[in-house]
């Protein structure tokens, strides 16, 4: 949601880093949580393959790579 990039945002340009890195730092953060997330909510006993095909799927999506390429 946008609020909460905001905020992540916010401490990121606190950090000592590039204007640029610091302002993709959360957009990147939260791109590269999406496939392990996916696999742990849709892996559970006895169907680990259903977590990890979702989870290659999210990873090898385009929409993913651009999403966290932008910053806001």
């Amino acid at each position: 949601t946008k609020p909460l990039n905001y905020l992540l945002t916010h401490f990121s340009l606190k950090l000592p880093l590039p204007l640029e890195a610091a302002l993709r730092l959360p957009s990147a953060l939260a791109a590269s949580f999406v496939a392990p997330a996916f696999y742990l909510l849709l892996s559970y006993p006895g169907c680990r393959q259903r977590g990890l095909l979702s989870a290659i799927l999210v990873a090898a999506n385009p929409w993913m790579f651009e999403l966290s390429k932008h910053s806001i």
